[in-house]
């Protein structure tokens, strides 16, 4: 079974993405991971980690990132997608064994609209089957957010069941308690743009 780990980071090495691969090695130590460096200054220095690095010379897109990470990756029969803020306590590589390639996998589920579930973008568990059938993740979103949430509609569309996934059995959590006045200051200061994601979401799936 070929598993690939593709984390995503712009800058914020210290604080997030070296934290995260200690962990990840520590519990990991042989697990096929692409580290995408999307146009970190200074840009990323992962050869102790041994793993792949997917360096862009500009950040782009969080969608354009995440499809470049699952290209560097090749084909794989997994892949998990994840924001460098996440941790990991234990071994959980062997788990992808046991989930259902029809199913897209995460850690959270929000409510699009309020009333459509979908898999929280930060952590992003998808068979290989699911991505050769749904496709990528849709670049037309520009930061910011809900390319988790037109991924989701997409894979419910054709009758790929969202699972919710219990991150404390899997080792997995994500430091979002520690950005949370962060992240709603980014959100306000890009409500423009989360807006016009929002609305593309919508008119795309025939929800207004």
């Amino acid at each position: 079974m070929k598993v690939s780990i593709i984390v995503v980071g712009v800058n914020e090495w210290e604080k997030h993405t070296k934290p995260f691969l200690d962990s990840f090695r520590k519990h990991e130590p042989d697990a096929h991971c692409v580290v995408v460096d999307n146009g970190s200054n200074p840009q990323y220095s992962l050869d102790e980690y041994k793993v792949q690095h997917a360096r862009l010379n500009k950040t782009i897109c969080y969608a354009a990132a995440l499809n470049y990470g699952a290209l560097m990756a090749g084909e794989k029969d997994w892949y998990m997608f994840l924001n460098n803020d996440v941790l990991i306590h234990k071994p959980f590589v062997h788990r992808f064994a046991g989930l259902d390639k029809n199913v897209f996998y995460g850690f959270y589920k929000h409510l699009f609209n309020r009333s459509i579930p979908y898999i929280s973008g930060w952590n992003m568990v998808i068979s290989g089957d699911t991505w050769k059938k749904i496709g990528k993740f849709d670049e037309a979103l520009q930061p910011m957010y809900f390319e988790d949430a037109d991924y989701s509609i997409r894979c419910d569309k054709a009758g790929i069941k969202l699972q919710e996934e219990n991150r404390v059995d899997w080792g997995i959590s994500h430091r979002e308690s520690e950005r949370k006045n962060e992240r709603v200051s980014y959100m306000k200061k890009h409500a423009v743009a989360r807006q016009n994601n929002r609305t593309y979401v919508m008119r795309k799936h025939g929800l207004q």
